[in-house]
């Protein structure tokens, strides 16, 4: 599948004549008045006037963490229904947790953690429809604890320019259009609320998501020009509910409405569209909201089959927006076409001139964020008929492409270049040729199909590494005609002194590209990039005009000896042949089996034995060792390091029930039920069989008995679900809520679908349905429970709680599989954590937890509190023994809330108490709440703070950090669509702040069964890594971003997750798995740097010290790094030449 990158056009019907000008917001540099500023408003809270940008003024909002505020602009009038761009500076002053915000009335985008320099914001709504469209602006923030600022306000009124698909159809942004396929899925994240389908909307718009009450409406038309719909499919997911109903409908017309659906809770629709409405030219959709609704629209998803069809190629379309900012009487243009905006090309900008005064010119100039013209062009005549003219931008980035003519008129279209279209790097090697370019560049660039050939020459590919170290450089063929039956070979390296580096060190693969139809956020861009490294099997076909770079990995052995060493890569095709030649130098110096940065990545063994279709015990254990493999060669360690091989604990004595009373009372059968009682605002009870369950083929079925005390109270029954290591897989839960009522009532429960890799699950009942905010309150009363497999009725759990057992649980420990899995993860593998099985912790998220509790006793009681020490200092005891201790760590509760501190405070502190020896590891920065608990803080990257690290540090603690869906740009982010070096910057960033380790939350994503509930995802043809879990309705595509925790493939033969057969094979590699592994090597270069001059005199110490700063060309602040990997590479060659010489003396 082929992503076609189209060029955009912007479309002015008829002559341009009205004027349009920036709309008069109220002294929108605030450089009018005293504090307040004249026409400003805080509504609450702390703000006042700062100093600005460029030695302007700005306002600040200043936010204590727990509550929101924000400066109103005065009303402002717009037309009903005009496009317009709200720009503003920002930046935050020692800010953290939280969210700036910026929009008007009836749209907010939240900001993130805006870095300590001025950024640019901006976002594009559409005014509603009906008048008066009056609006106030609002710059703030929500829950941040610290400043942010705002300078230098705009609001301009522009008009869409979207991309064309042939000769007669135009596809916004999140439009694709495929063969006789069309789709709209709108990326809310990215896009903002407006776009090519949106016609018409009351609601309100919070950055992701249509927020809505009573009778508020959304209303899209979907057409594509000429083509005809002769069926469609609509999707719609609320991923926030309190209460009322939505309806949804189409329309053929916008105006005779027929009703596809109904949510009223937080759930999904996926519905065909009634066909009686087709076929038809356009079809209209609203979302009408009844008159009590309060909830929030996370997704929407349009697909249709259109007639005529396009070819098969994967055509998206795109967004810009064009400003006008004056206007000439007498001049008719048409922009037609304003070119790719590629680097390193003549791009053109097409137009049509119906007329133009005499004498009247017209300059096409390019400029960089700061206004300055860096293309200039030259002033074109006009007169009437067709223009062409061109222009360049530099390289990626935000540009501006800017038309003016000699007699007033002049208007403006922002261009963003993706880092992907770079075009500045890289070198020709001899054997490129008219017919075949050829030519290389470091492994730290993602090279775009469509860029051209680089204009510097070079002798060789060039590769330097450590011993003990992995080190890849590409190389890239351009053929002008297809290239078929392309094979590629390497043989052994000739070195110093007779030596060689055998060709079975050097591996080359493919660079594969993925096609990303939804950019995970700003930086990102439509197209394909990319970030498999599939194997080479077999002859390859090449594309005309299309680069196809190739992969070159060196795997320096530990003895090979210092040196210069040469080779080749040989190039044979039908009629073609060529060689790249490779030099390789070893470095006199090696790098360490264990790396000092510690890692921690989640992986999950159940997604691999989905997708490759395992069956046998065998096949597990030989994949998973395969998988186990890629990451040791990437000195990346997954969570569990010996996931077939789990610590196995039994218990003896207690019971099987933790939570509620037992009530003699109200009973259904027998001499007592099992009470639950919820009284206490903010809290949550439960009933929890303690035992986990086994998933028997073909499902289990849940029956019993509840009643409510009032009928107005319903109650809650969940199933959570626990991996093969018994590990709960947070997020994934089956809640099924039961009406109330006061009389015993039978349910029933048929669960015959369950996440990839869940081999058990645990059953809770409720005294209330989970919120978030704890509010419901209530007593349930559960009798005669009982769960049966529902293939060959086999009872799994019967239960009528006539019975009490108070001997206290004594844990009885099997170590042998453990002993030997942990035994190969840390000596053969050489993996540096693992994370520890957390008995008796409880756990959960800031969405939801369970209680601690070990075979039905809770921590109150003697029995716990003896089996919790019996369980923890078992582990102890048996890691110390071993030498394993200091890898051992407790991960048990995940990015915890205020609301959650106390409960995790009261988990660490049994821990602290219990094995101090052990590490207690939390996902959150450091809190005042918190102190005392956590002595291994993992904070989000933006949320790391210097100062407090510091004096933490000072004090014994140790700090990781971590990535995942958040943050995106500006930081350094793990997503596919960004700049190769943000893996490998992230490392640098880490040793700047003397961080010890890292954190993913997961490595093989493949699939969100939210998102896909019928399939597996294809990750090599859908690369979004979509949410699940979280209460997330079934069918809701809502993004999480390209590529979130998602670093290597499955083979291609088990790319869709049901392949015919079992599939014995190890994973395919990702561009960002290899710049993790090579910025984790650069910081061991940085750490044997520091620990070699420890032992050398002061003078020479103080010579090698600047080496272990991190230059400002790599990254100065979490927010300012380099795209470009020259000067990673050039710093880790310095620090490569000092390890030589201080080794070598």
């Amino acid at each position: 599948m082929v992503i076609r990158l189209l060029t955009s056009t912007i479309l002015l019907a008829g002559a341009v004549t009205a004027t349009q000008a920036q709309v008069p917001v109220v002294n929108p540099d605030f450089a009018l008045g005293g504090d307040p500023p004249t026409g400003w408003t805080l509504n609450t809270g702390t703000g006042m006037v700062v100093a600005g940008d460029a030695g302007g003024r700005a306002v600040a909002i200043v936010g204590d963490g727990e509550s929101s505020n924000r400066w109103e602009s005065a009303p402002i009038d717009l037309v009903p229904g005009g496009i317009y761009r709200l720009t503003a500076r920002g930046r935050s002053q020692g800010a953290s947790g939280g969210t700036a915000t910026m929009g008007v009335t009836w749209a907010n985008l939240d900001l993130g953690t805006m870095p300590d320099d001025w950024r640019t914001y901006s976002l594009v709504f559409r005014a509603p429809v009906a008048a008066p469209a009056t609006a106030r602006i609002h710059l703030g923030q929500w829950h941040v604890n610290g400043t942010v600022m705002f300078g230098q306000v705009s609001l301009v009124p522009v008009q869409p320019v979207y991309q064309p698909v042939g000769a007669d159809a135009f596809l916004g942004a999140s439009e694709v259009l495929t063969g006789d396929n069309y789709s709209y899925h709108p990326a809310f994240g990215k896009d903002g609320p407006n776009s090519r389908a949106l016609v018409n909307s009351t609601a309100g718009f919070n950055s992701s998501r249509w927020t809505m009450g009573a009778n508020d409406e959304v209303i899209y038309r979907h057409h594509v020009d000429s083509r005809r719909q002769t069926g469609a499919t609509l999707s719609v997911g609320i991923g926030h509910y309190t209460a009322g109903g939505l309806v949804v409908e189409a329309s053929p017309d916008g105006q005779t409405w027929t009703q596809v659906g109904e949510l009223s809770g937080l759930e999904g629709l996926t519905e065909p569209l009634p066909a009686a409405l087709f076929p038809a030219d356009e079809i209209w959709v609203r979302l009408r909201a009844n008159d009590t609704a309060t909830l929030q629209v996370y997704s929407y998803e349009y697909k249709a089959t259109v007639d005529p069809a396009v070819d098969d190629a994967y055509h998206a379309g795109g967004t810009r927006y064009l400003a006008e900012l004056s206007t000439v009487p007498g001049l008719d243009l048409t922009i037609v076409d304003a070119g790719a905006a590629l680097p390193g090309l003549d791009n053109l900008l097409n137009a049509t001139v119906g007329a133009a005064p005499a004498g009247t010119t017209l300059t096409v100039n390019v400029l960089d964020a700061a206004g300055q013209v860096v293309s200039a062009g030259d002033a074109h005549p006009l007169a009437a008929g067709p223009l062409a003219l061109t222009y360049r931008v530099p390289t990626s980035g935000d540009w501006t492409v800017r038309l003016t003519s000699n007699n007033g008129y002049e208007s403006e279209l922002a261009v963003y270049v993706p880092a992907l279209h770079r075009a500045d790097y890289g070198a020709l090697l001899p054997d490129s040729s008219d017919n075949v370019g050829l030519w290389w560049c470091s492994s730290g660039w993602k090279v775009s199909r469509l860029r051209g050939l680089p204009t510097e020459q070079a002798d060789s590919l060039v590769i330097r590494t450590a011993r003990n170290e992995a080190e890849a450089a590409q190389f890239v063929l351009r053929p002008t005609t297809d290239l078929s039956g392309l094979t590629v070979a390497v043989g052994d390296l000739a070195g110093p002194g007779g030596a060689t580096l055998p060709a079975t060190q050097v591996e080359v693969v493919q660079v594969g590209y993925v096609p990303i139809a939804q950019p995970t956020d700003s930086t990102g861009a439509v197209g394909d990039w990319p970030d498999p490294l599939p194997p080479i099997e077999g002859a390859l076909n090449l594309r005309a005009e299309t680069n196809q770079p190739f992969w070159v990995r060196v795997t320096c052995p530990t003895g090979q000896a210092p040196g210069l060493y040469r080779g080749a890569v040989q190039l044979n095709a039908d009629a073609y042949q060529a060689q790249v030649p490779l030099e390789v130098e070893v470095f006199d110096l090696t790098l360490p089996d264990k790396l000092s940065c510690e890692t921690a990545f989640g992986f999950s063994a159940g997604e691999v034995f989905a997708y490759h279709g395992l069956t046998t015990d065998e096949q597990r254990r030989e994949v998973i060792d395969l998988y186990l493999q890629s990451f040791a060669a990437h000195r990346i360690s997954p969570y569990n390091p010996a996931p077939l091989d789990p610590l196995r604990v039994t218990w003896q004595g207690g019971p099987d029930w933790t939570g509620g009373q037992a009530d003699t009372e109200v009973v259904y059968a027998g001499r007592q039920s099992r009470r639950l009682t919820d009284d206490s605002p903010g809290g949550v009870v439960q009933l929890n069989f303690d035992r986990l369950i086994p998933i028997p083929a073909g499902g289990l079925r849940l029956e019993g008995y509840y009643r409510t005390a009032s009928a107005d109270e319903p109650t809650l029954v969940t199933l959570t679900h626990f991996d093969t290591s018994d590990t709960w897989m947070s997020g994934r839960n089956l809640d099924t809520r039961l009406p109330g009522s006061t009389e015993w009532q039978p349910f029933t429960i048929e669960a015959t679908t369950f996440p990839e890799g869940a081999t058990s699950v645990r059953l809770g009942l409720w005294a209330t349905p989970w919120t978030e905010e704890g509010d419901l309150l209530g007593t349930t009363w559960y009798d005669d429970i009982r769960v049966t497999a529902i293939g060959d009725g086999t009872v799994l759990l019967s239960e009528n709680f006539e019975d009490e057992d108070e001997t206290a649980p004594v844990p009885v420990f099997d170590f042998s599989g453990w002993d030997v899995g942990l035994a190969k993860a840390f000596n053969e593998y050489h993996f540096s954590s693992i994370r520890l099985p957390a008995q008796g912790m409880g756990g959960g998220t800031f969405h939801d937890r369970v209680d601690p509790q070990i075979q039905g006793y809770g921590p109150e009681t003697p029995q716990f509190q003896a089996a919790f020490r019996a369980y923890w200092e078992g582990i102890e005891d048996y890691l110390r023994e071993k030498g394993w201790l200091d890898y051992a760590y407790t991960y048990w509760f995940d990015e915890p809330d205020p609301k959650d501190y106390q409960f995790v405070m009261d988990g660490m502190l049994r821990l602290k108490e219990t094995v101090p020896d052990i590490r207690r590891m939390l996902t959150e920065q450091p809190e005042d709440e918190l102190l005392g608990g956590p002595n291994l803080w993992c904070p989000l990257t933006p949320e790391y703070p210097d100062e407090e690290a510091a004096a933490l540090r000072a004090a014994g603690d140790e700090f990781w950090w971590y990535v995942c869906t958040g943050p995106k740009a500006p930081y350094a982010t793990l997503f596919i669509d960004k700049a190769a070096t943000e893996m490998r910057v992230w490392l640098w960033q880490t040793w700047q702040r003397r961080i010890k380790g890292i954190l993913v939350w997961q490595s093989n994503y493949w699939n969100s069964s939210v998102a896909y509930p019928d399939q597996r995802q294809n990750p090599y043809t859908d690369p979004m890594s979509w949410v699940s879990g979280y209460s997330t309705p079934s069918g809701t595509r809502s993004p999480w971003g390209n590529g979130d925790g998602r670093f290597y493939y499955p083979p291609q033969a088990a790319a869709a997750g049901d392949p015919a057969e079992p599939v014995i094979a190890g994973p395919v590699d990702s561009l960002r798995w290899e710049m993790l592994r090579d910025g984790l090597e650069d910081y061991e270069y940085l750490h044997m740097l520091a620990t070699a001059i420890e032992q050398l005199p002061a003078a020479e110490r103080a010579a090698y010290e600047p080496l272990l700063e991190v230059p400002a060309e790599v990254t100065s602040s979490l927010t300012s790094f380099t795209s470009d990997p020259t000067p990673i590479e050039a710093r880790r060659l310095e620090i490569a030449r000092a390890l030589e010489a201080i080794g070598g003396r």
